[in-house]
């Protein structure tokens, strides 16, 4: 069971992942070889799944960012859109949804040129009914990114149950 400090920990990961165990120690009032020990069981428990580097799109060349809905054309067809997906580098995150959607996915193409060729890829790939959500250009809805604000590597743990509701003491 996680504790309080287990849920500091992490909260300290999410916001510097390169955070060395003696900082995130400081900062949660353990020693450097208690909070590498616990990262170690976080790791082994499936609580913390991956270390990655966040970076600019726009350094990689990528200037569009856009929101496509997916529903298929066919809703006898498998739901395995996730896996015909998986060689299109543009798609950056695809959720599954409820609503008039199947699937909501996150691009980010080098233009709307790229962007109009990755749609007619997804038409093609996935057999798709597609709907970009935003301004509205020749009867088709679209988002267009024109800021992107993070907010879930600032983002505290605390709202999280207590360790006492999972059955854990505060100490």
């Amino acid at each position: 069971m996680l504790d309080e400090r287990d849920l500091e920990i992490v909260s300290a990961l999410r916001e510097d992942a390169r955070a060395t165990y003696a900082d995130i120690a400081a900062r949660v009032g353990l020693s450097a070889s208690s909070v590498h020990e616990r990262v170690r069981k976080l790791e082994a428990a499936g609580v913390i799944t991956a270390y990655r580097a966040v970076v600019d799109p726009e350094a990689l060349g990528l200037f569009v960012t856009a929101l496509i809905a997916v529903t298929p054309l066919d809703p006898q067809q498998p739901d395995d859109l996730p896996e015909r997906l998986a060689d299109l580098p543009e798609v950056e995150d695809c959720l599954s949804v409820a609503g008039e959607a199947n699937y909501i996915l996150k691009v980010r193409t080098r233009s709307t040129n790229h962007l109009e060729e990755l749609i007619r890829r997804l038409r093609e790939k996935a057999g798709v009914s597609l709907r970009i959500f935003g301004l509205g250009i020749i009867g088709i809805h679209c988002f267009f990114a024109l800021l992107s604000f993070s907010v879930i590597p600032k983002a505290k743990i605390a709202h999280f149950p207590g360790p006492e509701r999972f059955g854990g003491q505060r100490r």
